[in-house]
């Protein structure tokens, strides 16, 4: 299989959602990602269906699959805006569920999702949808939640939706990102990536910024 999976009814067992809405995104997603991208948010949304039946978790299918599909829309030039990108994401997810007549308090519970979906320990506080979206994605990108999956369960998602390089070419999308908005990406996961591949990378660790600010409000010895 080559190129995206566009509107597929299924992945390893996972019921895709189809409503007008998830049909919706889903080409949103698609016309904004490239291959390797869409795919990882497809895979992110079954993951965390499988992980969320073994916690036996109660979500809303449809909210989760919009909130994952369009996770990484912060991270394509046609909805980047001015914010780090999962800010950006979740502004433009939250757009189109308003525009799609979603109620406001569940267009909230996406920007929610998207917002903080790599933000360890804040996410699963905010709801299942978030939770969710959150161990997908981990799972997809660092392996996290795995204890959660059978492996045959990874195989054969991965089998049915194929990565197509993500690893490298994720990397390279943040190190590109990291490059043009140094300030709003300081002190997240994509500035852990652009201090190693970024040469001059502007963004201050905790450390230097708590030596530095000390230095200046405690200036000689107590």
């Amino acid at each position: 299989m080559t190129g995206k999976t566009p509107m597929i009814k299924e992945v390893a067992g996972v019921r895709i959602p189809d409503s007008a809405l998830a049909q919706a995104a889903t080409t949103l997603a698609l016309e904004a990602s490239p291959d390797f991208l869409f795919n990882h948010a497809l895979r992110s949304f079954v993951f965390g269906v499988l992980a969320g039946q073994k916690l036996k978790l109660a979500f809303d299918p449809e909210l989760f699959y919009v909130s994952a599909i369009l996770h990484d829309l912060g991270l394509t030039p046609a909805w980047e805006r001015a914010e780090r990108f999962e800010v950006d994401g979740a502004d433009a997810a939250r757009d189109f569920c308003l525009k799609h007549n979603v109620a406001p308090d569940k267009a909230e519970r996406v920007w929610d999702a998207i917002a903080l979906h790599s933000t360890v320990g804040i996410a699963p506080r905010k709801g299942a949808e978030a939770a969710l979206v959150q161990i997908g994605a981990g799972t997809d990108v660092f392996g996290f939640g795995v204890e959660l999956l059978a492996l045959s369960d990874i195989q054969r998602v991965i089998a049915e939706v194929p990565r197509h390089g993500f690893g490298r070419k994720f990397s390279d999308l943040l190190v590109d990102i990291a490059r043009r908005k140094a300030k709003q990406h300081a002190f997240t996961f994509v500035a852990e990536v652009a201090r190693e591949h970024v040469h001059g990378f502007p963004g201050p660790t905790y450390k230097e910024l708590f030596a530095h600010w000390a230095a200046v409000v405690e200036p000689g010895p107590e």
